[in-house]
């Protein structure tokens, strides 16, 4: 049975061989894969569709904006998580933008040296090559610690803003156990 099938099959193989028939092959099975694709990818998102209910789809149609009430609420917020014009988070915010912009000089001093690398290669010089990549080597020291400072400030100004927000909320909320005293009332009620 299977010789049959390669006798078969044989003469279509040879035909291959032809450039202009490989060519057609090609596109046809291209084209029959980017279908294939197509059709998966409409079929994956009706299937997405019909799981939500009407509630979600009309929440998705919602786009945020960012207009006055937004910007108000982001005020607000930002009175709560900064409280003092002078603070440790408005100096944390300081430092942090410093830092970026040396971040900013460094990358950009980086990438001339890897241009004069690029250059000393091309001219064959290796002398100039090795000592662009000492310069390189000098370089990378400062930028792995202004990225370090970068990535701890980042982490520590969302813990001193967690930590406003959150003191903020305890003054509001739970100020004398108001919110303690709300739940007893209502479990006594039952």
């Amino acid at each position: 049975m299977k010789s049959k099938i390669i006798l078969k099959l044989f003469p279509l193989i040879i035909e291959l061989t032809n450039t202009n028939t490989k060519k057609a092959l090609i596109l046809a099975l291209s084209g029959i894969i980017i279908y294939i694709i197509k059709k998966r990818m409409s079929t994956s998102k009706v299937k997405t569709i019909l799981h939500h209910d009407e509630e979600a789809l009309k929440k998705e149609k919602v786009k945020a904006s960012v207009d006055k009430k937004f910007l108000r609420k982001l005020i607000k917020l930002m009175k709560i998580a900064i409280p003092n014009l002078i603070g440790r988070e408005t100096l944390s915010l300081a430092l942090l933008s410093s830092l970026l912009v040396i971040r900013t000089v460094l990358s950009i001093q980086i990438a001339d040296v890897n241009g004069s690398i690029v250059k000393s290669i091309v001219r064959i010089n290796f002398s100039d090559f090795i000592y662009r990549i000492f310069e390189l080597g000098l370089y990378s020291f400062p930028s792995s610690v202004v990225n370090s400072a970068l990535e701890h400030l980042n982490k520590k100004i969302g813990l001193y803003m967690r930590e406003n927000i959150t003191k903020y909320f305890h003054e509001k909320y739970l100020n004398k156990m108001c919110f303690y005293q709300v739940n007893l009332l209502f479990m006594e009620d039952k």
